[in-house]
Protein backbone atom coordinates (compact mmCIF):
# COMPACT_ATOMS: atom_id res chain seq x y z
CA UNK A 1 0.00 0.00 0.00
CA UNK A 2 1.05 3.26 -0.73
CA UNK A 3 2.26 6.08 2.08
CA UNK A 4 1.51 9.09 0.81
CA UNK A 5 2.31 12.54 2.34
CA UNK A 6 0.28 15.08 4.05
CA UNK A 7 -0.41 17.23 0.82
CA UNK A 8 -1.24 13.91 -1.14
CA UNK A 9 -3.49 12.89 1.53
CA UNK A 10 -5.48 15.84 1.52
CA UNK A 11 -5.83 15.03 -2.32
CA UNK A 12 -7.50 11.75 -1.48
CA UNK A 13 -10.27 13.23 0.98
CA UNK A 14 -10.84 16.34 -2.24
CA UNK A 15 -11.41 13.06 -4.82
CA UNK A 16 -13.22 11.09 -2.11
CA UNK A 17 -15.25 14.57 -1.19
CA UNK A 18 -15.97 14.65 -5.22
CA UNK A 19 -16.44 11.25 -6.78
CA UNK A 20 -18.77 9.54 -4.14
CA UNK A 21 -19.95 12.20 -3.66
CA UNK A 22 -19.77 12.81 0.37
CA UNK A 23 -19.56 16.57 2.16
CA UNK A 24 -16.21 16.65 4.34
CA UNK A 25 -18.31 17.24 7.85
CA UNK A 26 -20.19 13.91 6.54
CA UNK A 27 -16.50 11.90 6.07
CA UNK A 28 -15.61 13.30 9.63
CA UNK A 29 -18.34 11.61 10.93
CA UNK A 30 -17.57 8.30 9.31
CA UNK A 31 -13.55 9.01 11.01
CA UNK A 32 -15.24 10.01 14.43
CA UNK A 33 -17.40 6.56 14.25
CA UNK A 34 -14.46 4.19 13.49
CA UNK A 35 -12.76 6.19 16.56
CA UNK A 36 -15.64 6.00 18.49
CA UNK A 37 -16.22 2.10 18.19
CA UNK A 38 -12.16 1.52 18.39
CA UNK A 39 -12.80 2.79 21.90
CA UNK A 40 -16.40 1.12 22.75
CA UNK A 41 -14.01 -2.38 21.92
CA UNK A 42 -11.43 -1.35 23.64
CA UNK A 43 -11.68 0.93 26.49
CA UNK A 44 -13.69 0.22 29.61
CA UNK A 45 -17.36 1.89 29.99
CA UNK A 46 -16.21 2.74 33.82
CA UNK A 47 -13.33 4.86 32.74
CA UNK A 48 -13.32 8.86 32.31
CA UNK A 49 -12.72 9.97 29.09
CA UNK A 50 -10.86 13.67 28.69
CA UNK A 51 -11.31 14.81 25.07
CA UNK A 52 -9.07 17.89 24.11
CA UNK A 53 -9.70 19.11 21.10
CA UNK A 54 -7.92 21.84 19.08
CA UNK A 55 -10.15 24.44 16.53
CA UNK A 56 -9.30 22.38 13.81
CA UNK A 57 -10.37 19.47 11.99
CA UNK A 58 -8.72 17.09 14.43
CA UNK A 59 -10.57 19.22 17.35
CA UNK A 60 -13.70 18.60 15.01
CA UNK A 61 -13.25 15.11 14.99
CA UNK A 62 -13.02 14.47 18.69
CA UNK A 63 -16.25 16.86 19.13
CA UNK A 64 -17.84 14.42 17.18
CA UNK A 65 -16.20 11.07 19.15
CA UNK A 66 -17.48 12.89 22.50
CA UNK A 67 -21.25 12.50 21.05
CA UNK A 68 -20.53 9.43 19.59
CA UNK A 69 -19.70 7.73 22.85
CA UNK A 70 -22.09 9.26 24.95
CA UNK A 71 -24.36 6.16 24.79
CA UNK A 72 -21.49 4.04 25.88
CA UNK A 73 -19.27 5.48 28.35
CA UNK A 74 -20.52 7.37 31.94
CA UNK A 75 -18.37 9.65 31.99
CA UNK A 76 -17.04 11.67 29.03
CA UNK A 77 -15.11 15.26 29.59
CA UNK A 78 -14.76 17.93 26.21
CA UNK A 79 -11.32 20.36 26.64
CA UNK A 80 -11.67 23.11 23.72
CA UNK A 81 -8.88 24.42 23.51
CA UNK A 82 -8.65 28.12 22.25
CA UNK A 83 -5.18 28.53 20.36
CA UNK A 84 -6.32 31.00 17.80
CA UNK A 85 -9.27 32.93 17.06
CA UNK A 86 -10.01 31.03 13.86
CA UNK A 87 -12.48 27.80 13.64
CA UNK A 88 -12.78 25.43 10.88
CA UNK A 89 -16.24 25.56 9.99
CA UNK A 90 -16.39 21.52 10.86
CA UNK A 91 -15.15 22.56 14.16
CA UNK A 92 -18.36 25.15 14.59
CA UNK A 93 -20.58 22.31 13.55
CA UNK A 94 -19.95 19.74 15.73
CA UNK A 95 -19.62 22.24 18.56
CA UNK A 96 -22.84 23.27 18.05
CA UNK A 97 -24.07 19.44 17.64
CA UNK A 98 -22.41 18.39 20.67
CA UNK A 99 -24.38 20.80 23.21
CA UNK A 100 -27.69 18.81 22.83
CA UNK A 101 -25.79 16.12 24.98
CA UNK A 102 -25.86 17.59 28.05
CA UNK A 103 -24.56 14.83 30.01
CA UNK A 104 -20.89 15.49 28.28
CA UNK A 105 -19.04 18.42 30.23
CA UNK A 106 -17.00 21.20 27.67
CA UNK A 107 -14.22 23.10 29.30
CA UNK A 108 -13.19 26.21 27.72
CA UNK A 109 -8.97 26.33 27.60
CA UNK A 110 -7.88 29.73 26.23
CA UNK A 111 -4.38 30.15 28.15
CA UNK A 112 -2.44 28.24 30.82
CA UNK A 113 -4.45 29.99 33.36
CA UNK A 114 -7.12 27.43 32.80
CA UNK A 115 -5.25 24.86 33.58
CA UNK A 116 -6.41 24.70 37.18
CA UNK A 117 -9.63 23.79 35.31
CA UNK A 118 -8.19 19.65 34.30
CA UNK A 119 -8.54 17.40 36.69
CA UNK A 120 -7.10 13.76 35.35
CA UNK A 121 -7.99 10.95 37.53
CA UNK A 122 -5.86 8.13 37.61
CA UNK A 123 -6.51 5.01 35.33
CA UNK A 124 -8.66 7.56 32.98
CA UNK A 125 -8.39 8.18 29.63
CA UNK A 126 -7.08 11.00 27.82
CA UNK A 127 -7.12 11.93 23.76
CA UNK A 128 -5.41 13.79 22.02
CA UNK A 129 -7.39 16.04 19.17
CA UNK A 130 -5.87 18.68 19.67
CA UNK A 131 -3.38 19.41 15.98
CA UNK A 132 -3.38 15.48 14.64
CA UNK A 133 -1.64 15.54 10.99
CA UNK A 134 -1.33 19.04 10.20
CA UNK A 135 0.90 20.82 12.24
CA UNK A 136 3.80 21.98 10.48
CA UNK A 137 5.29 24.12 13.42
CA UNK A 138 6.60 24.20 16.59
CA UNK A 139 3.93 24.94 19.56
CA UNK A 140 3.51 28.20 21.80
CA UNK A 141 4.66 28.30 24.87
CA UNK A 142 1.10 28.02 26.96
CA UNK A 143 0.05 25.25 24.47
CA UNK A 144 3.64 23.29 24.79
CA UNK A 145 2.98 23.74 28.43
CA UNK A 146 -0.31 21.83 27.92
CA UNK A 147 0.72 18.85 26.27
CA UNK A 148 3.70 18.66 28.79
CA UNK A 149 0.61 18.80 31.94
CA UNK A 150 -0.96 16.27 29.72
CA UNK A 151 2.55 13.88 29.68
CA UNK A 152 2.39 13.99 33.24
CA UNK A 153 -1.02 12.70 33.59
CA UNK A 154 -0.49 8.60 34.92
CA UNK A 155 -3.74 7.76 32.62
CA UNK A 156 -3.51 6.36 29.57
CA UNK A 157 -3.15 8.44 26.35
CA UNK A 158 -4.78 7.93 22.80
CA UNK A 159 -3.83 9.85 19.92
CA UNK A 160 -6.14 10.75 17.03
CA UNK A 161 -4.69 10.86 13.98
CA UNK A 162 -1.33 11.78 14.93
CA UNK A 163 0.49 12.76 17.92
CA UNK A 164 0.24 16.15 18.50
CA UNK A 165 3.42 18.31 17.66
CA UNK A 166 4.80 14.98 15.57
CA UNK A 167 4.70 16.20 11.89
CA UNK A 168 4.20 13.76 9.70
CA UNK A 169 6.95 13.79 6.65
CA UNK A 170 9.57 15.73 8.11
CA UNK A 171 11.77 15.48 12.09
CA UNK A 172 10.57 17.36 14.86
CA UNK A 173 13.01 19.92 16.03
CA UNK A 174 14.66 18.82 18.91
CA UNK A 175 12.63 21.74 21.28
CA UNK A 176 9.71 20.37 20.18
CA UNK A 177 7.09 19.58 22.81
CA UNK A 178 4.87 16.51 21.46
CA UNK A 179 2.25 14.44 23.00
CA UNK A 180 3.75 10.96 24.36
CA UNK A 181 0.50 8.65 22.98
CA UNK A 182 -0.01 4.95 24.24
CA UNK A 183 -1.58 4.70 20.93
CA UNK A 184 -2.41 6.16 18.32
CA UNK A 185 -5.36 5.54 15.60
CA UNK A 186 -4.25 7.12 12.25
CA UNK A 187 -7.45 7.82 10.04
CA UNK A 188 -7.44 6.89 6.47
CA UNK A 189 -4.00 6.02 5.19
CA UNK A 190 -0.78 5.44 7.55
CA UNK A 191 1.70 8.54 7.66
CA UNK A 192 5.08 8.06 7.20
CA UNK A 193 6.60 9.32 10.31
CA UNK A 194 4.75 6.56 12.23
CA UNK A 195 7.13 4.01 10.70
CA UNK A 196 10.20 5.55 12.08
CA UNK A 197 11.50 3.92 15.54
CA UNK A 198 12.53 7.36 16.90
CA UNK A 199 8.60 8.07 16.77
CA UNK A 200 7.48 5.03 19.16
CA UNK A 201 7.93 7.33 22.49
CA UNK A 202 5.42 9.57 20.79
CA UNK A 203 2.90 7.38 18.56
CA UNK A 204 3.19 4.14 20.65
CA UNK A 205 1.56 1.28 19.19
CA UNK A 206 -0.56 2.56 16.42
CA UNK A 207 -3.51 0.92 13.55
CA UNK A 208 -5.02 2.76 10.52
CA UNK A 209 -8.73 3.14 10.80
CA UNK A 210 -10.62 2.90 7.63
CA UNK A 211 -12.84 6.04 6.92
CA UNK A 212 -14.38 5.17 3.71
CA UNK A 213 -11.71 7.54 1.45
CA UNK A 214 -12.51 6.38 -2.45
CA UNK A 215 -11.05 3.16 -3.42
CA UNK A 216 -9.41 5.07 -6.51
CA UNK A 217 -8.11 8.07 -4.56
CA UNK A 218 -4.79 6.86 -3.80
CA UNK A 219 -4.42 5.07 -7.02
CA UNK A 220 -4.04 8.65 -8.74
CA UNK A 221 -1.58 9.55 -7.12
CA UNK A 222 2.48 8.95 -7.23
CA UNK A 223 4.87 7.63 -4.40
CA UNK A 224 7.91 6.31 -3.99
CA UNK A 225 7.35 5.03 0.04
CA UNK A 226 5.17 1.82 0.56
CA UNK A 227 4.16 -0.43 3.15
CA UNK A 228 4.33 -4.00 2.56
CA UNK A 229 0.96 -6.00 2.38
CA UNK A 230 0.19 -9.69 2.59
CA UNK A 231 -1.26 -9.35 -1.00
CA UNK A 232 1.71 -8.10 -2.15
CA UNK A 233 3.84 -11.01 -1.15
CA UNK A 234 1.61 -13.42 -2.30
CA UNK A 235 1.95 -12.31 -6.29
CA UNK A 236 5.99 -11.99 -5.68
CA UNK A 237 6.04 -14.86 -4.64
CA UNK A 238 7.19 -18.07 -6.51
CA UNK A 239 5.68 -21.53 -6.83
CA UNK A 240 7.53 -24.68 -7.14
CA UNK A 241 6.88 -26.91 -9.83
CA UNK A 242 5.98 -30.37 -9.09
CA UNK A 243 8.94 -31.10 -11.59
CA UNK A 244 11.79 -29.95 -10.06
CA UNK A 245 15.27 -30.67 -9.00
CA UNK A 246 17.60 -29.21 -6.64
CA UNK A 247 19.17 -27.34 -9.13
CA UNK A 248 16.02 -25.67 -10.02
CA UNK A 249 17.03 -23.62 -6.72
CA UNK A 250 20.21 -22.43 -7.05
CA UNK A 251 23.44 -22.88 -5.00
CA UNK A 252 24.53 -20.49 -2.69
CA UNK A 253 27.62 -20.02 -0.37
CA UNK A 254 27.37 -18.31 3.17
CA UNK A 255 31.07 -16.85 4.13
CA UNK A 256 30.38 -16.84 8.12
CA UNK A 257 31.95 -17.46 11.24
CA UNK A 258 35.04 -17.40 13.14
CA UNK A 259 36.23 -19.00 16.61
CA UNK A 260 33.54 -18.45 19.25
CA UNK A 261 30.77 -17.37 16.96
CA UNK A 262 30.29 -20.51 14.70
CA UNK A 263 26.67 -20.16 16.02
CA UNK A 264 26.13 -17.56 13.55
CA UNK A 265 27.33 -19.53 10.63
CA UNK A 266 24.86 -22.12 11.92
CA UNK A 267 22.03 -20.05 12.07
CA UNK A 268 22.66 -18.14 8.36
CA UNK A 269 22.76 -21.36 7.07
CA UNK A 270 19.98 -23.05 8.47
CA UNK A 271 17.21 -20.07 7.49
CA UNK A 272 19.57 -20.26 3.86
CA UNK A 273 18.26 -23.91 3.86
CA UNK A 274 14.57 -23.36 4.93
CA UNK A 275 14.12 -20.35 2.09
CA UNK A 276 14.30 -23.08 -0.32
CA UNK A 277 17.74 -22.96 -1.54
CA UNK A 278 18.92 -25.90 -4.08
CA UNK A 279 22.20 -26.48 -2.73
CA UNK A 280 24.11 -24.94 0.04
CA UNK A 281 27.61 -24.33 0.87
CA UNK A 282 28.91 -22.71 3.41
CA UNK A 283 32.70 -21.29 3.77
CA UNK A 284 33.77 -21.62 7.31
CA UNK A 285 37.34 -21.55 9.27
CA UNK A 286 38.43 -25.03 10.16
CA UNK A 287 37.06 -24.99 13.58
CA UNK A 288 33.69 -24.80 12.40
CA UNK A 289 33.48 -28.30 10.37
CA UNK A 290 32.97 -30.46 12.88
CA UNK A 291 29.98 -28.26 14.42
CA UNK A 292 28.31 -27.48 11.07
CA UNK A 293 28.38 -30.85 9.64
CA UNK A 294 27.05 -32.38 12.82
CA UNK A 295 24.55 -29.81 13.17
CA UNK A 296 23.40 -28.74 9.40
CA UNK A 297 23.64 -31.91 7.12
CA UNK A 298 22.24 -30.99 4.21
CA UNK A 299 25.06 -27.85 3.92
CA UNK A 300 28.21 -28.95 1.97
CA UNK A 301 31.10 -27.26 4.39
CA UNK A 302 34.22 -25.72 2.29
CA UNK A 303 37.11 -24.51 4.77
CA UNK A 304 39.06 -21.67 4.97
CA UNK A 305 43.07 -22.35 5.51
CA UNK A 306 42.70 -20.44 8.79
CA UNK A 307 41.73 -21.93 11.70
CA UNK A 308 39.89 -19.75 13.82
CA UNK A 309 39.33 -17.24 11.28
CA UNK A 310 38.42 -16.54 7.35
CA UNK A 311 41.46 -15.74 5.50
CA UNK A 312 41.35 -16.24 1.61
CA UNK A 313 38.07 -17.01 -0.51
CA UNK A 314 39.00 -18.51 -3.76
CA UNK A 315 36.27 -20.44 -5.07
CA UNK A 316 33.30 -18.04 -5.23
CA UNK A 317 31.87 -17.10 -9.28
CA UNK A 318 29.92 -20.24 -9.72
CA UNK A 319 27.85 -19.48 -7.17
CA UNK A 320 24.03 -18.12 -7.66
CA UNK A 321 24.70 -15.88 -4.68
CA UNK A 322 27.04 -15.28 -1.68
CA UNK A 323 25.62 -14.25 2.14
CA UNK A 324 28.72 -12.69 3.12
CA UNK A 325 29.46 -11.44 6.96
CA UNK A 326 28.06 -13.35 9.52
CA UNK A 327 30.26 -13.63 12.79
CA UNK A 328 33.24 -13.18 10.21
CA UNK A 329 34.74 -10.54 12.81
CA UNK A 330 37.05 -7.73 11.22
CA UNK A 331 40.59 -9.53 11.62
CA UNK A 332 43.36 -7.82 8.79
CA UNK A 333 43.26 -10.52 7.30
CA UNK A 334 39.50 -11.39 6.89
CA UNK A 335 39.43 -7.85 5.85
CA UNK A 336 41.52 -8.30 3.12
CA UNK A 337 39.47 -11.68 1.88
CA UNK A 338 36.47 -10.14 2.48
CA UNK A 339 37.49 -6.83 0.23
CA UNK A 340 38.86 -9.36 -2.57
CA UNK A 341 35.53 -11.27 -2.94
CA UNK A 342 33.37 -7.94 -2.86
CA UNK A 343 35.69 -6.36 -5.51
CA UNK A 344 35.57 -9.31 -7.87
CA UNK A 345 32.44 -11.11 -7.47
CA UNK A 346 30.63 -10.04 -10.26
CA UNK A 347 26.93 -10.97 -9.25
CA UNK A 348 24.73 -9.32 -6.11
CA UNK A 349 25.36 -10.58 -2.87
CA UNK A 350 24.23 -10.37 0.81
CA UNK A 351 26.34 -8.06 3.36
CA UNK A 352 25.85 -7.91 6.46
CA UNK A 353 27.18 -7.87 9.92
CA UNK A 354 30.95 -7.76 10.30
CA UNK A 355 31.57 -7.67 6.43
CA UNK A 356 29.27 -3.88 7.05
CA UNK A 357 32.11 -3.59 9.43
CA UNK A 358 34.51 -4.09 7.01
CA UNK A 359 32.81 -1.84 4.25
CA UNK A 360 32.35 1.11 6.89
CA UNK A 361 36.43 0.82 7.47
CA UNK A 362 36.88 0.76 3.63
CA UNK A 363 34.50 2.64 2.34
CA UNK A 364 36.45 3.53 -0.54
CA UNK A 365 35.28 -0.25 -1.89
CA UNK A 366 31.44 0.89 -1.73
CA UNK A 367 31.54 1.49 -5.30
CA UNK A 368 33.04 -2.23 -5.24
CA UNK A 369 30.16 -3.89 -4.22
CA UNK A 370 28.23 -5.36 -7.06
CA UNK A 371 25.10 -3.35 -7.75
CA UNK A 372 22.09 -4.60 -7.05
CA UNK A 373 23.52 -5.85 -3.66
CA UNK A 374 21.32 -6.33 -0.49
CA UNK A 375 22.99 -4.77 2.55
CA UNK A 376 21.19 -5.30 5.76
CA UNK A 377 22.61 -2.74 8.50
CA UNK A 378 21.07 -2.36 11.92
CA UNK A 379 21.09 1.19 12.96
CA UNK A 380 24.29 1.40 14.45
CA UNK A 381 26.02 -0.17 11.47
CA UNK A 382 24.16 2.08 8.62
CA UNK A 383 25.22 5.03 11.40
CA UNK A 384 28.95 3.86 10.57
CA UNK A 385 29.01 2.94 6.72
CA UNK A 386 27.50 6.77 5.99
CA UNK A 387 29.54 7.90 8.80
CA UNK A 388 27.03 10.14 10.70
CA UNK A 389 24.41 9.94 13.01
CA UNK A 390 20.85 10.27 12.49
CA UNK A 391 17.29 9.32 13.34
CA UNK A 392 13.79 9.38 11.56
CA UNK A 393 13.07 11.33 8.45
CA UNK A 394 16.59 12.20 8.22
CA UNK A 395 18.24 9.05 8.63
CA UNK A 396 15.11 7.26 6.05
CA UNK A 397 16.58 10.52 3.44
CA UNK A 398 20.38 9.65 3.68
CA UNK A 399 19.55 5.41 3.18
CA UNK A 400 17.75 6.82 -0.08
CA UNK A 401 20.65 8.57 -1.30
CA UNK A 402 22.91 5.77 -0.42
CA UNK A 403 20.99 3.15 -1.86
CA UNK A 404 20.98 5.38 -5.28
CA UNK A 405 24.20 6.45 -5.12
CA UNK A 406 25.44 2.98 -5.24
CA UNK A 407 23.01 1.14 -6.63
CA UNK A 408 21.98 -1.10 -3.49
CA UNK A 409 19.35 -2.44 -1.77
CA UNK A 410 19.61 -1.03 1.91
CA UNK A 411 17.44 -3.21 4.39
CA UNK A 412 17.62 -1.09 7.38
CA UNK A 413 16.45 -3.24 10.41
CA UNK A 414 13.90 -2.15 13.09
CA UNK A 415 10.50 -2.73 13.97
CA UNK A 416 9.44 -1.50 10.61
CA UNK A 417 12.47 -2.55 8.89
CA UNK A 418 12.82 -0.05 5.59
CA UNK A 419 13.77 -1.59 2.75
CA UNK A 420 15.22 1.09 0.37
CA UNK A 421 15.63 -0.06 -3.71
CA UNK A 422 18.11 1.45 -6.33
CA UNK A 423 15.49 3.42 -7.68
CA UNK A 424 14.85 4.87 -4.21
CA UNK A 425 11.67 3.44 -3.40
CA UNK A 426 10.91 2.45 -0.15
CA UNK A 427 8.92 -0.40 1.75
CA UNK A 428 8.33 -1.02 5.12
CA UNK A 429 7.89 -3.67 6.96
CA UNK A 430 4.21 -5.19 8.71
CA UNK A 431 5.30 -8.44 9.72
CA UNK A 432 7.98 -9.07 13.44
CA UNK A 433 7.24 -8.43 16.79
CA UNK A 434 10.04 -6.94 19.43
CA UNK A 435 11.04 -10.63 20.63
CA UNK A 436 13.22 -10.46 17.40
CA UNK A 437 15.32 -8.36 18.67
CA UNK A 438 17.97 -10.79 20.41
CA UNK A 439 21.01 -12.61 18.78
CA UNK A 440 20.70 -13.77 16.01
CA UNK A 441 17.91 -12.43 14.51
CA UNK A 442 19.63 -10.74 11.90
CA UNK A 443 21.70 -13.81 10.69
CA UNK A 444 18.56 -16.18 9.82
CA UNK A 445 17.39 -12.87 8.12
CA UNK A 446 21.14 -13.06 5.85
CA UNK A 447 20.19 -16.82 5.67
CA UNK A 448 16.51 -16.51 4.16
CA UNK A 449 17.82 -13.46 1.96
CA UNK A 450 20.70 -15.41 0.71
CA UNK A 451 18.31 -18.61 -0.36
CA UNK A 452 15.64 -16.06 -2.22
CA UNK A 453 18.43 -14.46 -4.10
CA UNK A 454 20.32 -18.11 -5.10
CA UNK A 455 16.76 -19.06 -6.25
CA UNK A 456 16.83 -16.10 -8.90
CA UNK A 457 14.66 -13.50 -7.16
CA UNK A 458 15.43 -10.63 -8.30
CA UNK A 459 17.15 -8.90 -5.37
CA UNK A 460 14.51 -5.75 -5.27
CA UNK A 461 11.91 -9.05 -4.51
CA UNK A 462 14.48 -11.10 -2.72
CA UNK A 463 15.18 -8.29 -0.09
CA UNK A 464 11.40 -7.38 0.31
CA UNK A 465 10.29 -10.93 0.50
CA UNK A 466 12.98 -11.60 2.71
CA UNK A 467 11.97 -9.31 5.48
CA UNK A 468 8.19 -10.24 5.11
CA UNK A 469 9.52 -13.90 5.63
CA UNK A 470 11.26 -13.30 8.52
CA UNK A 471 9.29 -11.56 10.31
CA UNK A 472 6.27 -13.87 9.54
CA UNK A 473 8.67 -16.59 11.21
CA UNK A 474 9.11 -14.26 14.10
CA UNK A 475 4.59 -13.49 14.12
CA UNK A 476 4.59 -17.45 14.72
CA UNK A 477 7.57 -17.86 17.07
CA UNK A 478 5.96 -15.39 19.59
CA UNK A 479 2.60 -17.56 19.53
CA UNK A 480 4.29 -20.25 21.21
CA UNK A 481 7.12 -18.63 23.16
CA UNK A 482 6.16 -15.18 23.87
CA UNK A 483 8.40 -12.32 22.97
CA UNK A 484 10.41 -12.66 26.60
CA UNK A 485 11.38 -16.20 25.24
CA UNK A 486 11.66 -16.74 21.71
CA UNK A 487 15.06 -16.89 20.59
CA UNK A 488 16.59 -16.78 16.58
CA UNK A 489 16.16 -20.36 16.55
CA UNK A 490 12.98 -20.01 17.07
CA UNK A 491 12.36 -17.95 13.85
CA UNK A 492 14.05 -20.92 11.89
CA UNK A 493 11.33 -23.48 12.96
CA UNK A 494 8.70 -21.52 12.33
CA UNK A 495 9.58 -20.25 8.82
CA UNK A 496 7.07 -22.74 7.17
CA UNK A 497 3.86 -20.93 8.50
CA UNK A 498 4.91 -18.55 5.77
Amino acid sequence: MKILNISQIREADIYTFEHEPISSIDLMERAAQACADWCKKHLAISQKIHIFCGIGNNGADGLAMARLMADWFENIKVYAVYYSSKKTAEFEINFERLKAFEKIQVVDIESNTDFEKINIEQNSVVVDCLFGSGLNRNLTAWLADLIDLLNLQKAYKLAIDMPSGLRADSDPDRESTIFEAHHTLTLGLPKRSLFYDSNFRFAGTWETLEIGLHPEASTKLDTDCFFTEAYFIEKIKKKRPKISHKGNFGHALLVAGSYGKVGACLMAAKACLRAGVGLLTVHAPQCAYPILQQAVPEAMFEADKGKKMIKKITEYEAFSAIGLGCGIGTAPKTQKAVLKLIENYSKPMVLDADALNILAENPQYCDSVPKGSILTPHPKEFERIIGSKSVGYERHQLQIEFAKRYGLCVVLKGAHTCTVLPDGRSFFNTTGNAGMASAGSGDVLTGIITGLLARSYIPEEAAILGVYWHGTAGDAAEKIWGQESMNATDLIANMGKF
